[in-house]
């Protein structure tokens, strides 16, 4: 029997009595409880010959930002907060999991779908290209090496010419690439070596090009996981009838993925490279500068939502899979009495426990996204206002231990430029007073002189 579920979903937070559910942050804080909205989703499926239709299905609980547009603090007034115990100044912004309240920091990385011309290990130029849709997360890496320009890409097993890459797409003619590139002569001789490469290996035509390119992709069952999909097969990968048209919808979905590419057009993503390619011959000539990692323009900020939201996408797709092989278990009997209900094969503690899970913890692990970090979250500190705000607003860095600083190298401060220690501030800069001569440190040792004690047993 076949069956087909679709989803609709609708997320938000029903008014619960206080007998039967904490609705409220403070019940939460008291009664360790996560304050979370329930998900509700609307089934329908096939079953047979008939359409079964199904509302009001829980399929998980998702936790709840204080004073945001779901909350139930959302524009109360201060009379309102009293009645639930709130504080009227509590800016919000966090979240309560298991009566602890936590904090998302902001995670800070590069920016994607951006050119960031760097040098690599070799010392080789090289613009790296993370490109980010939607559907699928491919990184790209075109790189200036002796002369020549290549691409580099995980489908493709080893580097390739982009002058290749460039008459795979379309452009045939050596001139046309030129034009696209840039015609000041210093940029025409920094190009021929590329187009002459093409050239010995006697590429000449659009499907010499994609055969080329075509025998260069890695397929899916040598790449041992480490596909653009983190192992899974990508929905490019159709068993295409020959190697030119495997190619080709590689070049039009895997690499640069950020470009559109409608009915084979590849003229927006020809531009781009040519735009990639002159501004790496500018910078090896010297007439641009290398990309600064550490300015902002280059860094983007992800909040709360965004890493919420990825959340949730990973485990919906773990709760579909896991939907599908319960409905194949039932349906895979043979003698069954009763009707198939999808719908007591759903499993509401997965994605709750992996929401709860994941903020508790904070250890964000994505699989799908081959995302791996650790201390995503940390519980939110009370000491005062501002030191509640300064948490909130704590920006976590993803390069903070490995990255190169390219503008500005850090350098040590010189010892007469060092402001002195505490001890040594009250011992020769800060002029004597008797409240000094009384030590007040946690360890007993103070560095000012006891004068006043020795005093007394010479007069004793």
């Amino acid at each position: 029997m076949c069956v087909c579920v679709a989803f609709c979903l609708h997320i938000y937070i029903p008014l619960h009595s206080y007998l039967e559910s904490p609705s409220t942050p403070f019940q939460c804080r008291l009664r360790d409880c996560t304050y979370s909205a329930p998900i509700y989703v609307n089934l329908k499926y096939v079953r047979g010959k008939s359409i079964i239709n199904k509302s009001g299905v829980l399929i998980g609980r998702m936790p709840i930002m204080l004073r945001s547009t779901k909350c139930v603090l959302k524009d109360k007034s201060e009379s309102q907060l009293a009645k639930m115990r709130e504080c009227p100044h509590d800016p919000g912004g966090y979240f309560i999991i298991k009566g602890v309240e936590k904090v998302i920091l902001m995670q800070e990385q590069l920016s994607k779908n951006r050119i960031i011309i760097e040098e690599d290990n070799k010392k080789c130029l090289s613009a790296s290209i993370t490109s980010s849709t939607h559907e699928r997360k491919s990184r790209c890496n075109i790189v200036l090496k002796g002369g020549k320009v290549y691409m580099k890409n995980n489908t493709l097993g080893d580097d390739v010419p982009i002058v290749i890459i460039l008459k795979a797409m379309g452009l045939e003619s050596d001139q046309e690439i030129m034009q696209l590139v840039g015609s000041e002569k210093a940029i025409m001789d920094a190009l021929a070596l590329s187009l002459e490469d093409a050239n010995k290996l006697g590429i000449l035509t659009q499907q010499q090009a994609l055969r080329h390119v075509g025998n260069k992709i890695r397929s899916p069952e040598r790449q041992n996981g480490g596909g653009l999909q983190g192992g899974r097969k990508s929905s490019w990968v159709k068993k295409p009838s020959n190697v030119e048209d495997e190619a080709r919808e590689v070049l039009a979905n895997v690499v640069l993925s950020h470009v559109p590419v409608h009915d084979f057009d590849f003229r927006p993503k020809c531009i781009y490279i040519a735009h990639i390619i002159r501004r790496i011959l500018l910078v090896s000539m010297g007439k641009q500068k290398l990309d600064d990692k550490d300015y902002y323009g280059n860094k983007r900020l992800e909040l709360a939502g965004q890493l919420l939201s990825l959340l949730f996408e990973d485990l919906f797709k773990h709760f579909n899979k896991n939907l599908k092989k319960e409905a194949d278990l039932v349906l895979s009997k043979p003698n069954r009495a009763a009707a198939f209900d999808v719908a007591k094969c759903i499993r509401p503690d997965l994605i709750t426990l992996g929401m709860v899970s994941a903020i508790s913890t904070g250890n964000w692990v994505l699989k799908r996204f081959r995302m791996d970090r650790a201390g995503v979250t940390q519980v939110l500190s009370r000491l005062s206002y501002i030191s509640a705000l300064g948490m909130m607003t704590r920006v976590n860095s993803q390069f903070e231990k490995t990255r190169k600083v390219s503008a500005h190298t850090p350098k040590r401060r010189h010892p007469l430029f060092t402001p002195p220690p505490l001890c040594v501030w009250l011992t020769h800069v800060c002029p004597r007073s008797p409240d000094l001569d009384r030590c007040s440190r946690p360890s007993g040792a103070c560095c000012a002189r006891p004068t006043r004690p020795r005093a007394r047993r010479a007069a004793s």
